[in-house]
């Protein structure tokens, strides 16, 4: 008696274990089916928890992006020697965006993931349900359509190395998503100390080590001095190449207000020329004028989707932060008077050296225009 007890304990412990787990648990856990069951090789899930929204890369030139909160049915079937979890949006909305490399969107009214095990089917649409229960939509609480026969009890077997490899590179890169969103919940204050604090961190390891070298340096012999300044400019030339263009594009600001790199004039009415640096990743870098100053502009992403532009916007800016070398301060301008009737999320970051005052400010932003289309871009002035 005591033994059934027992038992009866643990079961009831590990489904209240089960129903604890959070989205980006279940999210590991469909990952975990899908590399080490699926049939046709499908890609791994990446969950943005804030937006309720998974991804995953259809092929070289395409992603798909599904809202799970309009999801409307989930069904395990049977096929051709495969086992198949079939969904689809509910309410006839599209919750399904094929998007492509050229950031054309088509939307599909559901999809299916391929198995080779039944249970292994099974258990996929299970988490998949209890991750869409994450996010409430006001209708009937969804329930799997589960194959019959096939019920998801079944352990995880222990995966090959190399699959195992995938498994923790896609935990690690669904850790980094977390903590990009667990910066976008914090309020602007908030946002601004830890965007400080992180680019201090980065920092802190390149000023520690520049303090080593130039100690070293003060020993070395004169004779020597020239084979290290050759070594030091080889070592230069594996600098990112957006960071080298980043610095050049700033002591051009600096130096010559951006003459020395302005290029063929597209448009003499505004007096807009083309830039000769073009900054990597972007799709446009010209010269204009803001508030009857100088500045050069970089274009990265047009689109009416939101959630895509926040997401670049992210990825850019870390990458910008990188290449910030000093006592850079941010000043989030999210809160200014000018976005006051704003309805959607406002993204706009300034980075200032201070202690260089002819040094450009470098700004990222997010414009949204009257037909709701929105632009990612830097300014730097």
């Amino acid at each position: 008696m005591r033994t059934y007890f027992l038992v009866l304990l643990l079961c009831l412990f590990s489904g209240v274990m089960n129903a604890q787990q959070s989205a980006t648990e279940l999210a590991k856990e469909l990952n975990k089916y899908i590399t080490l069951y699926s049939s046709d090789n499908a890609s791994l899930l990446t969950l943005y928890e804030q937006i309720g929204t998974i991804e995953q890369k259809a092929n070289n030139n395409a992603i798909k992006r599904i809202r799970l909160a309009d999801i409307g049915f989930i069904k395990t079937q049977q096929s051709e020697g495969n086992y198949v979890v079939t969904f689809g949006c509910a309410d006839s909305t599209q919750c399904i965006n094929l998007i492509k490399s050229d950031m054309m969107s088509s939307p599909m009214p559901g999809d299916a993931f391929f198995f080779t095990e039944a249970k292994a089917a099974n258990l996929f649409a299970k988490k998949l349900e209890e991750l869409i229960a994450k996010y409430p939509s006001g209708r009937t609480p969804l329930k799997a359509e589960l194959l019959k026969g096939a019920e998801p009890d079944m352990a995880v077997t222990k995966p090959s190395p190399t699959i195992k490899k995938q498994v923790i590179e896609k935990e690690e890169e669904d850790e980094e998503t977390s903590a990009v969103e667990e910066k976008i919940t914090l309020t602007p204050a908030e946002r601004q100390v830890a965007n400080k604090e992180k680019m201090m961190q980065k920092r802190k390891p390149r000023e520690e080590k520049e303090d080593t070298t130039s100690d070293e340096e003060e020993k070395i012999d004169p004779r020597d001095r020239r084979e290290l300044a050759e070594d030091k400019n080889a070592t230069d030339d594996f600098m990112e190449p957006v960071c080298k263009q980043l610095m050049s594009i700033m002591q051009s600001g600096k130096n010559t207000g951006f003459n020395d790199i302005e290029g063929k004039e597209t448009n003499s009415t505004t007096k807009i020329n083309d830039s000769k640096v073009k900054l990597q990743g972007a799709k446009r870098s010209y010269l204009s004028w803001y508030k009857k100053q100088r500045a050069f502009i970089a274009e990265y992403k047009t689109s009416s989707d939101i959630e895509l532009i926040l997401m670049e916007f992210e990825r850019i800016q870390t990458e910008l932060e990188d290449c910030l070398i000093g006592p850079w301060d941010d000043i989030d301008h999210s809160t200014d008077a000018m976005y006051a009737n704003a309805t959607e999320e406002i993204k706009d970051v300034e980075y200032k050296l201070n202690s260089d005052t002819p040094m450009p400010s470098l700004r990222i932003m997010i414009n949204t225009d009257a037909s709701k289309k929105h632009t990612l871009f830097v300014r730097i002035q």
